[in-house]
């Protein structure tokens, strides 16, 4: 190899080393990337968004919101018009048009509803009430309050959306409601959110993506595929609206259907009215004074009891321990055969965890029933005295306000729902007041039946015993129960559910959910039961 051949290999190998280190230094910087983005903390990716869109102090400032525009659905190409208004911290309206149907929910702060396509406008309560507020304090805060919506986070991961770098970091919220959070790796925004399509305003408000399952098709009637589904929804064409980045462009999938927002107009901070948020007036018909039908429904309540004395019933109890997280740490399953006297519900244990008591424990359980028994038949003939009375429709009158009395339809019939609340002015000088002035919560009232078919209650702060030394059930403590028409006389127990988390003596702390479901009504005498 001469000179001139020596130096043109020597130019060629050079050339080829240094291609070769670029090369293997981009390949090394986009591997790297990605682990590097991951290995961010949560809360570092969230400040990161917050400060992108404008800021933790102007997203503070925010105090409502509302977003126009047009949403398109596919298949079908169906066009119509798309509005959210939020106000924090926990009030939204959520409302499609599309030609001649319309879809519509929210939350005014107490309570949450939702009025399908068929005209069907109800209250939610339950598990789904609890994911639509939650839902409402995250559309209003967007991770601006994290640790008190009692938001968690966990590890970041790397992701890629429509192409570029992301982050994808998980998201868990009260009620169950978890989702996958998605953040642009170089602008820090929001671009993907994947979460339940009952969780998402649009999808779950609108129930004409799919033809709902037809009664007995293994699902309650009205009931629809779509949202047992997750939805993805993209976020794109970010723009400031004083101060603070919106995106205007929003394509949601779910499965085969689509729809595409293009918000027209956004207004922050607007004025809006408190009627927004309301259940929709569904009939002009007036309604009773709720004191007056609260009465009415007392004095029925009386007969009731004396007819139920005649009757039993299968109680089945479910009890689920829970941790700190939420998660089920125990759970058992008890029946009962559930009988009245003079009004008072006894239960009689016949199977724990699906299997029947062993004899001995059955004679046992008859013993201590039977003492039960004549325990109330005794009480029944003695004058009553003060330790025998119940809480009653008088003294709820004095601990409790009324308001947003209206008609709903429950189960097909016309009821009449209204909240109550602690009132401001009535002081509580023993625990049974204390006890039902700090709850809020609904009721449902048949109108023509005049009986509550359903009721639900919270704790609205901690009930401390003893100043919190002996006992304390904790803020959001709840219960449910509904009621069902046995005949025109007679209303029975149907559901019941109670979730509390309580501590005892400072130190033990436990934390329920207990379900209990009657069936079997039939006839039956005590008598028959008791032995002389």
């Amino acid at each position: 190899m001469n000179r001139r051949e020596h130096s043109q290999h020597y130019r060629y190998n050079a050339g080829f080393r240094f291609a070769r280190r670029v090369a293997l230094g981009a390949l090394v910087s986009v591997l790297a990337a990605a682990p590097r983005a991951a290995a961010q903390s949560a809360s570092r990716v969230i400040a990161q968004y917050l400060h992108a869109r404008g800021g933790v102090k102007a997203l503070r400032n925010v105090r409502s919101a509302i977003y126009e525009g047009s949403v398109t659905i596919s298949p079908g190409g169906e066009t119509g018009s798309y509005t959210l208004i939020t106000e924090s911290p926990a009030k939204f309206y959520s409302e499609v048009l599309i030609q001649s149907e319309h879809a519509s929910e929210g939350c005014d702060g107490v309570s949450c509803w939702r009025d399908e396509p068929d005209g069907n406008a109800h209250t939610l309560f339950g598990e789904t009430s609890l994911q639509l507020e939650t839902l409402a304090r995250y559309l209003n805060a967007r991770f601006l309050r994290n640790k008190k919506e009692k938001i968690r986070l966990a590890k970041p991961q790397s992701a890629v959306v429509n192409g570029r770098q992301a982050i994808r970091v998980p998201v868990e919220a009260p009620g169950g409601l978890s989702w996958s959070a998605y953040f642009d790796a170089s602008n820090h925004l929001l671009v993907r959110e994947i979460m339940p399509a009952r969780n998402v305003p649009l999808f779950a408000g609108w129930t004409g993506w799919e033809k709902p399952m037809a009664p007995g098709a293994g699902s309650p009637a009205g009931s629809h595929p779509t949202l047992s589904k997750t939805v993805e929804i993209d976020y794109s064409n970010y723009r400031s609206i004083d101060g603070v980045l919106v995106p205007e462009h929003m394509l949601l999938r779910c499965g085969d259907a689509s729809a595409e927002v293009s918000l027209s107009e956004v207004k922050l901070n607007a004025l809006v009215n408190d009627s927004t948020f309301s259940f929709p007036i569904l009939s002009r018909k007036p309604l009773p004074d709720v004191a007056t039908l609260l009465r009415a429904i007392a004095a029925h309540q009386r007969g009731i009891d004396k007819l139920r004395d005649d009757y039993t019933s299968t109680e089945t109890q479910q009890v689920v321990t829970l941790g700190s997280k939420e998660e089920a740490k125990k759970d058992s399953e008890s029946t009962f055969n559930v009988f009245y006297i003079n009004g008072y519900e006894i239960d009689r244990l016949v199977a724990k965890n699906g299997k029947p008591l062993s004899a001995a424990a059955q004679r046992k359980e008859d013993r201590r029933v039977e003492k039960e028994i004549r325990k109330f038949q005794r009480r029944a003939k003695r004058p009553p005295n003060k330790s025998d009375e119940q809480p009653g429709i008088g003294l709820f009158l004095k601990t409790s306000v009324f308001a947003h009395p209206r008609w709903e339809r429950y189960h097909g019939r016309p009821v009449i729902v209204f909240n109550f609340n602690p009132n401001p002015s009535f002081k509580p000088k023993t625990m049974v007041e204390r006890a039902l002035h700090d709850f809020s919560g609904e009721a449902w009232v048949d109108a023509q039946a005049e009986d509550v078919v359903r009721l639900q209650a919270w704790l609205d702060q901690s009930l401390k015993v003893g100043g919190g030394l002996l006992a304390s059930l904790r803020k959001g403590s709840a219960f449910a129960f509904e009621q069902s028409q046995m005949s025109p006389q007679l209303w029975m127990p149907t559901y019941a559910e109670v979730d509390f988390s309580a501590r005892a003596l400072l130190f033990v702390g436990l934390h329920q959910r207990i379900v209990v479901h009657y069936s079997n009504y039939r006839r039956f005498h005590v008598s028959s039961f008791v032995k002389p």
